[in-house]
């Protein structure tokens, strides 16, 4: 991926492994790095694992470096299929460090006939106060196949963001 922030060099990798097992349980585990190398001596690297359920619901959510968990409130996943102008809401996950993210979606008209998958997540601290945010957008081809992807990530307060974009 390209990098649309700087200064720095940053690093995104999404890998997936199919027919894990989490408590006995057959599931996909999807880890997501990212990683933002600030100055010649110092990189910041943020890991994530989500174990996703057979049925497609999200079972669990950790981050590697601090070891946080977050569950979700009710079991829900993504739709399997949506059409432009369709949004909705994911089940909120509650974290072990007294933390929640929210998760929004919606299906938005692309370029040149594809549509624009977009996922926003909010993460709020025990006070019900932002931390930071993120939003993904997959572009999505009439075929269904991921044609481009885009992310940035905002440290809030103070809106320092990386951004991220597929060529």
């Amino acid at each position: 991926f390209n990098a649309l922030a700087s200064p720095g060099v940053f690093d995104y990798r999404h890998l997936s492994a199919a027919g894990a097992e989490f408590v006995g349980t057959a599931v996909d585990a999807l880890i997501e790095r990212i990683r933002l190398r600030r100055a010649a001596a110092t990189t910041d690297t943020r890991i994530a694992r989500r174990y996703i359920g057979q049925d497609g619901n999200l079972i669990l959510r950790t981050d590697v470096q601090s070891g946080v968990a977050c569950l979700p409130v009710t079991a829900d996943g993504l739709p399997a299929a949506v059409t432009i102008g369709e949004s909705g809401a994911l089940a909120t996950l509650v974290c072990d460090d007294n933390t929640s993210i929210t998760t929004t979606w919606r299906a938005e008209a692309g370029r040149n006939g594809h549509l624009d998958f977009v996922i926003r997540r909010v993460q709020r601290d025990a006070l019900n106060q932002a931390t930071e945010s993120s939003t993904h957008i997959y572009t999505l081809n009439a075929q269904g196949a991921v044609t481009a992807f885009a992310k940035t990530w905002t440290a809030e307060p103070g809106g320092y963001s990386v951004s991220l974009a597929s060529n």
